[in-house]
């Protein structure tokens, strides 16, 4: 579409309209469908792995027209912003920077402002206002650029569906790797840093952001360099053993996590905002370099893996959705797999070494460098993994989970699974039984002792 378009602007403007339509859409109809909802989300409660899927389709349904039409806004301002002829990989990676700097302030505002003094429901049309603003601005503006439809686009498809050469596929795919091993990253994470910062909308509001600012500012950094590489394929794949690498070098910052929190709360009190300050200095402290390679990679591998032809619309989206659907199968997998049978911390480290080796095999097929750089490349990366894994803990989630755990109690149980990360202790001195303590994602949930059995008796019959 962004290929055939001549007004690739006044379309995007369209589909602007239709994201802020379709979130008035939901606004006006969810206390409508409430009830259905929860029938049917009820229905399929006797079983786990049905009342996950339930919430799959649900979730489709709820958002798939949305989030299909965001993910078409790539394409078609990624046409526009190159149509005279401009550098891709700068004005590509400057605008997936600034639009992912939009994200961050998003998140920000709407985790720690809107929600608060506005509520749900009017930061929803906010959000849905602003998205009409932006549709109607780019429909004004697209009306004064009218583009010639590039060669080839009226003989039909043929020019559009040319075989793929061997490096570009080997490129697409490692994006495609890149996205799963980012999002999958992103849920394991999620789950160390709720030990630490609790599960709270503040809590993820911090995390999302710091994610967030650290690919955007890597894409604004990278972007004008992309252009000037002679060799972009090469480039890509040192970015992607680097992500592997500095994932791997933020396993003791994880673990320190707690004792910095903790002496930060002791040098300021508790006042509010500074803690939340100082949740997003520790975020930044530990997610910071490795999001800002992520972020690196994209205008280099749109360098890498697309064409100064009128075909960037479909190159950019073939790249982009690679790279998107290599993230959803990341977010399942990491939530659903690779926590309940390996843990978070045997989970970055097979993360890391996937990343690791794709980024590798990229570089050695890579044109435009000699076997001795690429061995080079390889040895040195070996290296660096060597010495990264001697100073590495032994088990981080293991680490951060100790934290909460009384001084004079011991730990006699711990798993991490789909819903969450379980401890259980009793005194060092006491194996009775009588007096244990069960954690659920660093927060007592509940104790052995007669008092605590009592109580939650109660609570249960309080409905």
């Amino acid at each position: 579409l962004a290929d055939r378009s001549r007004r690739p602007l006044a379309v995007y403007g369209l589909f602007e309209l239709l994201i802020g339509a379709w979130a008035v859409l939901f606004i006006l109809l969810v206390k409508h469908g409430e009830s259905v909802v929860t029938h049917w989300l009820g229905s399929f409660g006797s079983s786990h792995g049905t009342a996950v899927l339930a919430r799959c389709i649900l979730s489709l349904a709820f958002l798939i027209v949305p989030v299909t039409l965001m993910g078409a806004t790539l394409p078609l301002l990624a046409r526009f912003v190159t149509l005279s002829g401009a550098p891709r990989g700068l004005r590509i990676g400057a605008l997936y920077s600034i639009n992912t700097f939009g994200a961050v302030l998003g998140c920000a505002l709407a985790g720690f402002v809107l929600l608060e003094r506005f509520g749900y429901t009017r930061t929803t049309w906010l959000a849905a206002g602003a998205n009409a603003l932006v549709g109607l601005l780019a429909i004004a503006l697209g009306r004064r650029w009218r583009f010639e439809q590039p060669e080839g686009a009226a003989a039909g498809h043929a020019t559009y569906d040319e075989p793929l050469g061997s490096r570009t596929r080997l490129v697409i795919a490692a994006f495609a790797v890149s996205g799963f091993c980012a999002l999958a990253l992103e849920v394991l994470w999620t789950r160390l840093l709720t030990l630490v910062f609790l599960g709270t909308t503040y809590a993820f509001s911090t995390m999302l952001t710091t994610l967030l600012c650290g690919i955007a500012l890597g894409s604004i950094v990278a972007a004008p360099f992309a252009d000037r590489r002679r060799a972009p394929m090469f480039l890509f794949g040192i970015l992607q053993m680097l992500i592997g690498l500095a994932c791997l070098a933020m396993l003791p910052a994880f673990a320190a996590l707690p004792d910095r929190l903790e002496a930060y709360r002791l040098a300021g009190g508790t006042n509010w905002a500074r803690l939340v300050r100082g949740k997003f200095m520790f975020s930044f402290m530990v997610l910071f370099t490795p999001t800002f390679l992520f972020g690196a990679a994209f205008p280099v591998v749109v360098r890498a893996a697309t064409t100064a032809s009128g075909r960037l619309g479909r190159e950019i989206g073939r790249l982009y959705s690679a790279n998107t659907i290599g993230g959803v199968v990341g977010a399942l997998a990491g939530g659903f797999l690779i926590i309940p049978a390996l843990g978070t911390h045997k989970g970055i480290l097979v993360l890391s070494f996937i990343l690791l080796a794709s980024g590798l095999a990229v570089t050695v097929a890579s044109p435009g460098r000699s076997r001795w750089v690429k061995g080079l490349t390889a040895a040195l990366s070996a290296l660096a993994l060597v010495g990264i894994l001697q100073i590495a803990p032994q088990d981080v989630g293991a680490a951060l989970n100790q934290w909460f755990v009384p001084d004079d109690h011991r730990t006699i149980h711990y798993d991490e699974g789909v819903e969450g990360t379980v401890v259980v202790s009793e005194p060092k001195e006491d194996a009775t039984g009588s007096d244990r303590v069960l954690f659920i994602n660093a927060v007592q949930a509940t104790a052995s002792i007669e008092k605590g059995v009592k109580m939650n008796r109660f609570q249960g019959v309080l409905p």
